[in-house]
């Protein structure tokens, strides 16, 4: 099967070394791979390289630690690309949709399969499942970024700040569609989950931006900032619990 990645947004090297492990895991676990699944960002418009990870779900019909044994060396070699490979069986794929309602949900929101069967069109994934891991990972977060502050004394707040924004965006992703039936594209995420929550999204804004930009906030205003980011955690998290 010839592997086509020319419609993604990866650079010819990514291309090149996606393709190479797929092969090598083809080798490796022979006629206990099912498939292989590009997914997340590497699909959709908002990929940037050297940033982003690129997303392949490997799912297959065992994986015992032999199986295991046998992927360790095309996984170490993907890592220098980024390459982040999510391994499952097909049973832990039926079965774990109630549990990673959201993990699932974003999957499907975007995917390219690249070896064998397409696993994730028939999975089912329940309203209610999403709203209540909405509803546990947002107040999750908000934990964790008290947590975060109080642990570190104030410090470092925006590498917290760039890790988290990319969970919660997901949140929203779905929380936009539990809302008003459809999805959006990513990059409109923020405004509308905004719009929905009646949240700031400059300041949603401003926290992806430190991800992809070298951050010039002096001390007070990233502390400033983090104090406005927990603020619309807080009240997401609110908002979702009162959801039906």
């Amino acid at each position: 099967m010839k592997i086509d990645l020319s419609a993604t947004a990866l650079l010819p090297a990514e291309q090149t070394a996606v393709t190479a492990f797929c092969k090598s895991i083809q080798e490796a676990l022979g006629d206990a791979l099912v498939s292989i699944t590009l997914y997340g960002s590497a699909t959709r418009e908002d990929y940037q390289p050297g940033i982003s990870d690129i997303n392949v779900l490997v799912v297959t019909n065992h994986l015992d630690l032999a199986a295991m044994k046998k992927v360790l060396d095309p996984v170490a070699i993907s890592r220098q690309y980024a390459i982040a490979p999510f391994f499952l069986t097909e049973m832990n794929l039926r079965s774990s949709t109630d549990i990673f309602p959201i993990k699932f949900f974003v999957m499907k929101e975007s995917y390219r399969v690249l070896v064998g069967q397409d696993v994730l069109c028939d999975s089912d994934i329940r309203r209610e499942d999403l709203r209540l891991r909405c509803e546990q990972e947002t107040m999750n977060l908000l934990l964790r970024l008290r947590r975060y502050y109080i642990l570190h004394s104030g410090r470092l707040l925006t590498d917290m700040m760039s890790r988290m924004i990319k969970s919660l965006i997901d949140i929203l992703y779905v929380l936009v569609w539990l809302t008003q039936g459809s999805t959006v594209p990513r990059v409109q995420v923020i405004e509308v989950a905004a719009r929905i929550f009646d949240v700031d999204a400059e300041i949603l804004r401003n926290v992806a931006a430190l991800r992809t930009t070298e951050a010039s906030l002096s001390a007070a205003d990233t502390e400033h900032l983090y104090d406005q980011f927990i603020a619309i955690v807080s009240r997401i998290a609110e908002q979702v619990d009162q959801m039906e």
